[in-house]
């Protein structure tokens, strides 16, 4: 890795530490099978959207990953979509946004001038004008906060918390079903697509 590179994420990390932003992460469980567990985690710790140059390992059940989460100091809010209909729809070009969206408002944060957000995957196609225009009456409007990035959930924080979290709820749906879900009652989030 080059010295100015270095230097540059050094300096990123130093503005985040200083600024204090909103930090989102965004995962998903089952990539277009059902039921589908769509997952925002929530931090205001700089150290959470910092770029690891090693890959952080990933949590495939138990409640270890909810647990890793909270270790994190972070905060969750998740969508559960069980139709086939639904699925699909989220992969459609606006509708992951608006899912996007709906979770960051469910963390009822009155403003985002402040806010990075990190996605695990390919950067859909209108996904950042999407959101800023969903969340425009909260301020978010700068889509230079947006990163999308193939396995994110390896390389930042926050998004490998998001991914724990849609792992271990994805696991509780299928061996319990709803039932499983009662207990994170306070963290669901009902997105409408239409």
């Amino acid at each position: 890795m080059s010295r100015n590179l270095t230097r540059t994420r050094l300096r990123t990390n130093e503005r985040l530490r200083k600024s204090r932003p909103h930090i989102f992460g965004y995962d998903e469980s089952n990539h277009g099978r059902v039921p589908e567990i769509l997952v925002v985690t929530y931090s205001k710790d700089p150290d959470s959207a910092e770029r690891l140059y090693k890959q952080l390992p990933k949590i495939r059940r138990g409640e270890e990953g909810l647990s890793r989460a909270l270790f994190l100091d972070v905060d969750y809010r998740f969508a559960v979509l069980e139709d086939t209909r639904l699925t699909r729809a989220l992969y459609e070009s606006r509708n992951k946004a608006k899912a996007i969206a709906g979770l960051i408002r469910g963390f009822r944060v009155e403003t985002l001038t402040n806010a990075l957000l990190y996605v695990d995957g390919r950067q859909p196609r209108d996904l950042e004008e999407v959101i800023c225009t969903e969340l425009r009456d909260m301020s978010f409007t700068n889509s230079d906060r947006i990163i999308c990035e193939p396995d994110a959930d390896r390389s930042y924080k926050i998004v490998n918390a998001a991914d724990a979290v849609a792992c271990v709820l994805y696991h509780k749906i299928e061996r319990e079903g709803e039932r499983g879900l009662r207990r994170y009652t306070d963290k669901r989030v009902y997105i409408n697509f239409s």
